[in-house]
């Protein structure tokens, strides 16, 4: 496994990749949530997503999304399935074999029934803490995650269908992931080749892209430290600043050009 982002980042044009945000639902809350001790009492929507990469060699999915049954997901509008969103970009979600999951929250890992032939690549630091530290049974923790998807993927681990990544690595063609902490203990960016250069899907690394221009991140933050080393990292491997994609923009869908209901092509 290679340690280096810039060692395992393939630049040749052949490696090109597409990114597309695929929306799953919404939620109104207020900007203090996404934008860390900011403009309390102002609302905002947010949109929930997963990210799907058409590469040269076929497709790869960032996050999973999910499903009605998790508890959260009630007060999400406008709630969809990815595997529907997918089919409208010709893609079926049975025939995915790549899935990145960025972080174990609720939102972004609680989806993975809906893969079934997939392979799931998680830092082992997010895995590990989420799946056996103690501490991740208090509060904080279970507010944002689901009990049962965490279990199926330690489940899907033992049946060979979890890869643990220790750092930076290679996925596939033109497609590399690297460790970004802060929001989480183990929170993966995914790096991608594009027309462009070099694009990072850094899920909620960042929700908005104004954490990303103001360098501030949501409320939801397990280490302010580690969060602004993790963004310095990501500003020196992308191409240009407005190739860092966040988590929950609903930028991503009206700023971008329009593929289907709910899906834009950001790269």
């Amino acid at each position: 496994m290679a340690t280096s982002v810039f060692d395992i980042l393939s630049p040749s044009i052949d490696r090109m990749c597409e990114i597309y945000a695929l929306k799953l639902g919404e939620i109104t809350r207020d900007t203090s949530f996404v934008v860390y001790l900011t403009d309390f009492g102002v609302p905002i929507t947010t949109f929930y997503y997963v990210w799907c990469i058409k590469g040269s060699d076929g497709i790869v999915l960032v996050d999973t999304g999910f499903t009605s049954k998790i508890p959260q997901s009630q007060a999400v509008r406008n709630l969809t399935s990815p595997v529907d969103q997918l089919a409208k970009i010709g893609v079926d979600a049975n025939e995915i074999s790549t899935v990145i999951i960025s972080h174990l929250h609720w939102d972004h890992a609680g989806g993975s029934s809906f893969f079934p032939k997939a392979t799931f690549y998680i830092q082992k630091r997010e895995f590990e803490f989420f799946t056996e530290n103690p501490l991740s049974k208090y509060k904080p923790f279970t507010k944002v995650t689901y009990q049962e998807g965490l279990e199926q993927l330690v489940k899907l681990r033992e049946a060979g269908r979890v890869k643990l990544v220790d750092g930076a690595a290679y996925i596939a063609p033109g497609i590399s992931v690297m460790l970004a902490p802060g929001h989480t203990p183990g929170l993966m960016v995914t790096l991608v080749n594009t027309a462009r250069g070099i694009a990072a899907i850094s899920s909620d690394c960042g929700h908005l892209f104004r954490n990303f221009e103001e360098e501030i991140p949501s409320s939801i933050i397990t280490d302010m430290i580690a969060w602004l080393e993790s963004y310095q990292r990501i500003k020196g491997v992308v191409s240009a600043p407005d190739l860092i994609f966040p988590g929950h923009d609903a930028l991503m869908i009206t700023r971008y050009p329009h593929v289907a209901e709910g899906i834009s092509k950001l790269v």
